[in-house]
Protein backbone atom coordinates (compact mmCIF):
# COMPACT_ATOMS: atom_id res chain seq x y z
CA UNK A 1 0.00 0.00 0.00
CA UNK A 2 1.58 3.18 -0.87
CA UNK A 3 1.16 6.29 2.03
CA UNK A 4 2.48 9.52 0.98
CA UNK A 5 2.95 12.09 3.25
CA UNK A 6 1.01 15.19 4.39
CA UNK A 7 3.49 17.29 2.40
CA UNK A 8 3.68 14.99 -0.80
CA UNK A 9 -0.19 15.18 -0.57
CA UNK A 10 0.16 19.15 -0.48
CA UNK A 11 3.01 19.01 -3.40
CA UNK A 12 0.10 16.95 -5.46
CA UNK A 13 -2.64 19.26 -4.15
CA UNK A 14 -0.68 23.10 -5.63
CA UNK A 15 0.73 20.91 -8.55
CA UNK A 16 -2.95 20.80 -9.93
CA UNK A 17 -3.95 23.57 -8.86
CA UNK A 18 -1.19 25.69 -10.26
CA UNK A 19 -1.61 23.40 -14.01
CA UNK A 20 -5.43 24.74 -13.95
CA UNK A 21 -4.38 28.26 -13.40
CA UNK A 22 -1.78 27.86 -16.25
CA UNK A 23 -4.31 26.35 -18.45
CA UNK A 24 -6.95 29.21 -17.44
CA UNK A 25 -4.40 32.19 -18.41
CA UNK A 26 -3.25 30.17 -21.55
CA UNK A 27 -7.05 30.04 -23.08
CA UNK A 28 -7.54 33.76 -21.81
CA UNK A 29 -4.92 35.31 -23.38
CA UNK A 30 -5.60 32.95 -26.45
CA UNK A 31 -7.22 34.52 -29.33
CA UNK A 32 -10.95 33.59 -29.39
CA UNK A 33 -13.26 31.86 -32.16
CA UNK A 34 -15.24 34.84 -32.80
CA UNK A 35 -18.22 32.57 -33.59
CA UNK A 36 -17.65 32.08 -29.49
CA UNK A 37 -18.76 34.13 -26.54
CA UNK A 38 -15.86 34.77 -24.28
CA UNK A 39 -16.79 32.06 -22.44
CA UNK A 40 -16.85 29.54 -24.84
CA UNK A 41 -20.97 29.26 -25.94
CA UNK A 42 -21.89 29.58 -29.45
CA UNK A 43 -22.48 33.14 -30.19
CA UNK A 44 -25.18 32.84 -33.41
CA UNK A 45 -28.48 30.90 -33.10
CA UNK A 46 -29.54 28.12 -34.62
CA UNK A 47 -30.94 27.23 -38.23
CA UNK A 48 -34.26 26.58 -36.92
CA UNK A 49 -34.46 30.01 -35.72
CA UNK A 50 -35.91 28.40 -31.82
CA UNK A 51 -32.08 29.51 -30.80
CA UNK A 52 -31.56 33.47 -30.94
CA UNK A 53 -27.80 35.02 -31.33
CA UNK A 54 -26.56 35.58 -28.23
CA UNK A 55 -26.44 39.73 -28.04
CA UNK A 56 -25.06 40.26 -24.10
CA UNK A 57 -27.40 39.04 -22.47
CA UNK A 58 -29.61 41.03 -19.75
CA UNK A 59 -26.93 43.82 -18.51
CA UNK A 60 -29.54 46.14 -16.75
CA UNK A 61 -32.19 45.28 -14.04
CA UNK A 62 -35.72 44.84 -15.40
CA UNK A 63 -38.72 47.29 -14.35
CA UNK A 64 -38.36 49.01 -10.78
CA UNK A 65 -36.28 46.77 -9.50
CA UNK A 66 -33.83 47.37 -6.40
CA UNK A 67 -30.90 45.68 -4.63
CA UNK A 68 -32.45 43.65 -2.13
CA UNK A 69 -35.62 42.99 -4.02
CA UNK A 70 -37.13 39.64 -5.80
CA UNK A 71 -35.99 39.70 -9.04
CA UNK A 72 -38.66 40.38 -12.04
CA UNK A 73 -39.65 38.65 -14.35
CA UNK A 74 -38.01 40.11 -17.14
CA UNK A 75 -39.98 38.48 -20.06
CA UNK A 76 -43.51 39.09 -18.15
CA UNK A 77 -45.51 38.96 -21.26
CA UNK A 78 -44.20 35.78 -22.99
CA UNK A 79 -46.79 33.06 -23.80
CA UNK A 80 -46.39 29.40 -24.00
CA UNK A 81 -45.70 27.95 -27.15
CA UNK A 82 -47.15 24.56 -26.49
CA UNK A 83 -47.13 22.08 -23.84
CA UNK A 84 -45.30 18.72 -23.62
CA UNK A 85 -46.98 15.83 -21.35
CA UNK A 86 -47.57 11.86 -21.86
CA UNK A 87 -49.91 12.48 -24.87
CA UNK A 88 -47.31 13.95 -27.26
CA UNK A 89 -43.67 13.56 -25.61
CA UNK A 90 -43.20 10.63 -28.13
CA UNK A 91 -43.26 14.11 -30.90
CA UNK A 92 -40.48 15.35 -28.65
CA UNK A 93 -38.43 12.67 -27.05
CA UNK A 94 -35.03 13.07 -29.06
CA UNK A 95 -35.11 17.14 -27.65
CA UNK A 96 -36.26 15.83 -23.98
CA UNK A 97 -33.48 14.35 -21.02
CA UNK A 98 -33.77 10.92 -20.15
CA UNK A 99 -35.33 12.51 -16.59
CA UNK A 100 -38.24 14.03 -18.64
CA UNK A 101 -39.05 11.22 -20.45
CA UNK A 102 -39.09 8.96 -17.22
CA UNK A 103 -41.21 11.81 -15.50
CA UNK A 104 -44.02 11.76 -18.20
CA UNK A 105 -43.93 7.72 -17.89
CA UNK A 106 -44.46 7.73 -14.09
CA UNK A 107 -46.26 11.05 -13.86
CA UNK A 108 -49.15 11.18 -16.49
CA UNK A 109 -49.89 14.63 -14.85
CA UNK A 110 -46.48 15.86 -15.50
CA UNK A 111 -45.85 18.58 -18.10
CA UNK A 112 -43.37 20.71 -19.52
CA UNK A 113 -44.57 24.34 -21.18
CA UNK A 114 -42.20 25.83 -23.80
CA UNK A 115 -41.80 29.38 -23.87
CA UNK A 116 -39.45 31.47 -26.53
CA UNK A 117 -35.93 30.70 -25.60
CA UNK A 118 -34.11 33.35 -24.54
CA UNK A 119 -29.96 34.17 -24.28
CA UNK A 120 -30.26 36.28 -21.11
CA UNK A 121 -27.15 35.09 -19.33
CA UNK A 122 -25.12 37.80 -18.55
CA UNK A 123 -20.95 38.37 -17.23
CA UNK A 124 -19.42 41.00 -15.83
CA UNK A 125 -17.08 43.04 -17.24
CA UNK A 126 -14.35 41.49 -14.95
CA UNK A 127 -15.32 38.19 -16.46
CA UNK A 128 -15.35 39.02 -20.04
CA UNK A 129 -12.19 40.85 -20.73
Amino acid sequence: MLVRSRREQMRSYLNSILTSLLILTAYATADHDPALTTVGAERSGNAEGTIPTWEGGITKPPGPYSTGDWHPDPFPNDQILFTINSENVEKFSDRLTAGHRAMMAKYPSYHLNIYPTRRSASFPASVLE
